[in-house]
């Protein structure tokens, strides 16, 4: 078993080390357009009308930008969570205004302290390096978003990507989560749909 673990992290490593050199031939305009396309593409599926709470990512450059959709979200009285880590422990605190981001560890921006936890969230927006269209995503290796997933209420997890990001086959682990819906500036994804056609195609 732990051969098989140290396998799966030495691919997932490799992957990463990949998807990351792929990354750096996207320019800082080429990202912008993308994630332009991204959130229009989230907008038109009117998603976002029919949610009442949002856990979502604060994006990094390398990253899909959320910050419209996080600015939309709170425009439409959504209650918007953001991550915050402490203590190697990853926790959705609400944010009210992205006025009050503030670096917190690595440097990553997170919402202010929350008094409570919410016990039930519609959407998760997840980051992830890369994903296939089945839904298995391949974070940055602290599985945070695994553990968080795993461990409490929602309704539906969904992934913001690059399209060169999308790979065939992804090593999975017994604790990664798979997600529900991946969006990319070139489709939209119905993972449920794409591991529904795979289980019937075994049986």
């Amino acid at each position: 078993m732990k051969t098989r673990q140290s396998d799966i992290k030495t691919e997932k490593n490799a992957i990463r080390s990949s998807i990351r050199r792929h990354l750096l031939t996207l320019s800082d305009s080429s990202k912008d357009a993308f994630s332009e396309k991204i959130t229009k593409s989230f907008l038109t599926s009117e998603i976002l009308h029919t949610l009442k709470s949002l856990f979502v990512y604060i994006s990094e450059p390398s990253e899909v930008n959320t910050r419209h959709l996080i600015k939309l979200a709170l425009e439409s009285e959504i209650k918007v969570y953001a991550p915050k880590i402490m203590n190697n422990h990853m926790s959705a605190h609400r944010l009210v205004t992205t006025d009050d981001l503030r670096p917190g560890k690595w440097g990553i921006l997170e919402p202010p302290m929350a008094i409570c936890s919410p016990i039930h969230i519609d959407l998760v927006i997840t980051p992830g390096l890369a994903f296939t269209k089945e839904g298995t995503r391949l974070g940055r290796g602290a599985g945070f978003y695994d553990r968080w997933l795993a461990n409490n209420s929602y309704g539906h997890a969904m992934g913001l990507a690059y399209d060169i990001t999308l790979v065939n086959n992804l090593p999975l682990a017994q604790n990664d989560i798979q997600i529900d819906k991946i969006v990319t500036e070139k489709r939209f994804i119905n993972c449920r749909a794409e591991r529904a056609q795979i289980s019937n195609l075994v049986v």
